[in-house]
Protein backbone atom coordinates (compact mmCIF):
# COMPACT_ATOMS: atom_id res chain seq x y z
CA UNK A 1 0.00 0.00 0.00
CA UNK A 2 3.05 2.59 1.12
CA UNK A 3 5.60 1.00 -1.15
CA UNK A 4 7.62 0.13 1.54
CA UNK A 5 9.28 -3.11 2.13
CA UNK A 6 8.71 -4.82 5.85
CA UNK A 7 10.56 -7.33 7.67
CA UNK A 8 9.03 -9.45 10.75
CA UNK A 9 11.62 -9.67 13.69
CA UNK A 10 11.27 -11.68 17.29
CA UNK A 11 12.04 -8.86 20.07
CA UNK A 12 12.85 -10.87 23.85
CA UNK A 13 13.37 -9.06 26.89
CA UNK A 14 14.29 -10.81 30.00
CA UNK A 15 12.07 -13.59 31.03
CA UNK A 16 11.09 -16.82 29.16
CA UNK A 17 7.59 -14.79 28.04
CA UNK A 18 9.04 -11.60 27.01
CA UNK A 19 8.86 -11.78 23.47
CA UNK A 20 6.74 -10.16 20.40
CA UNK A 21 7.09 -9.84 16.93
CA UNK A 22 8.07 -6.29 15.79
CA UNK A 23 6.77 -5.12 11.94
CA UNK A 24 8.82 -2.48 10.59
CA UNK A 25 10.54 -1.02 7.35
CA UNK A 26 13.01 -3.37 5.88
CA UNK A 27 15.70 -0.72 6.28
CA UNK A 28 15.86 -0.83 10.18
CA UNK A 29 19.64 -2.38 10.96
CA UNK A 30 19.88 -4.77 13.98
CA UNK A 31 21.29 -1.41 16.08
CA UNK A 32 17.68 0.10 15.55
CA UNK A 33 15.60 -2.86 16.15
CA UNK A 34 18.16 -3.69 19.29
CA UNK A 35 17.33 -0.01 20.34
CA UNK A 36 13.21 -0.91 20.25
CA UNK A 37 13.55 -3.74 21.73
CA UNK A 38 15.27 -2.66 25.16
CA UNK A 39 12.29 0.07 25.26
CA UNK A 40 9.57 -2.41 24.26
CA UNK A 41 10.54 -4.35 27.32
CA UNK A 42 12.20 -1.30 29.23
CA UNK A 43 15.66 -2.88 29.66
CA UNK A 44 18.06 -0.32 29.54
CA UNK A 45 18.79 2.15 32.51
CA UNK A 46 18.05 5.86 33.16
CA UNK A 47 20.45 8.27 33.78
CA UNK A 48 20.32 12.12 35.60
CA UNK A 49 22.19 14.37 33.97
CA UNK A 50 23.69 17.83 35.97
CA UNK A 51 22.97 20.68 33.83
CA UNK A 52 23.63 23.66 35.74
CA UNK A 53 26.92 25.65 35.46
CA UNK A 54 28.40 24.66 39.32
CA UNK A 55 29.58 20.91 40.38
CA UNK A 56 27.43 19.03 42.67
CA UNK A 57 29.30 18.21 45.75
CA UNK A 58 27.12 14.81 45.23
CA UNK A 59 24.36 12.79 43.54
CA UNK A 60 21.93 14.30 45.44
CA UNK A 61 22.89 17.53 44.50
CA UNK A 62 22.50 16.61 40.72
CA UNK A 63 19.60 19.26 39.19
CA UNK A 64 18.87 18.96 35.33
CA UNK A 65 17.46 15.95 32.75
CA UNK A 66 17.33 12.39 32.43
CA UNK A 67 18.65 10.57 29.94
CA UNK A 68 17.57 6.76 28.76
CA UNK A 69 20.46 4.59 28.00
CA UNK A 70 20.47 1.47 25.67
CA UNK A 71 23.56 -0.01 26.03
CA UNK A 72 24.63 -2.57 29.01
CA UNK A 73 28.27 -2.37 29.50
CA UNK A 74 30.25 0.25 32.01
CA UNK A 75 32.16 0.97 28.37
CA UNK A 76 28.97 1.38 26.08
CA UNK A 77 26.21 3.34 28.93
CA UNK A 78 29.56 5.67 29.08
CA UNK A 79 29.84 5.92 25.27
CA UNK A 80 25.65 6.62 25.06
CA UNK A 81 25.68 8.94 27.61
CA UNK A 82 28.75 11.01 26.17
CA UNK A 83 26.95 11.25 22.91
CA UNK A 84 23.43 12.20 23.96
CA UNK A 85 25.18 15.35 26.35
CA UNK A 86 27.75 16.27 24.02
CA UNK A 87 31.39 15.38 26.09
CA UNK A 88 34.06 12.83 26.25
CA UNK A 89 33.54 10.19 27.86
CA UNK A 90 36.51 10.07 29.91
CA UNK A 91 35.24 13.28 31.20
CA UNK A 92 31.63 11.88 32.80
CA UNK A 93 31.33 11.34 36.46
CA UNK A 94 28.80 8.35 36.88
CA UNK A 95 27.09 7.60 40.54
CA UNK A 96 26.09 4.56 40.67
CA UNK A 97 23.22 3.08 43.48
CA UNK A 98 25.17 1.60 45.74
CA UNK A 99 22.09 0.43 48.14
CA UNK A 100 18.95 1.69 50.06
CA UNK A 101 17.72 2.45 53.44
CA UNK A 102 14.93 2.99 55.28
CA UNK A 103 14.73 5.31 57.78
CA UNK A 104 11.31 5.55 60.44
CA UNK A 105 9.67 8.55 61.85
CA UNK A 106 7.99 8.11 65.32
CA UNK A 107 5.40 9.90 66.74
CA UNK A 108 3.01 9.75 70.09
CA UNK A 109 0.25 6.99 69.64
Amino acid sequence: MTGIEYQVKTIRGCCQGDWNYLYCPATYDAKTIECIETEYFNTGSEYMVHDDDTDPEGPENITGYCVYVHEWTDDGIRKELANCIGCNPEDLVIYNIAGTYTSYKYEQA
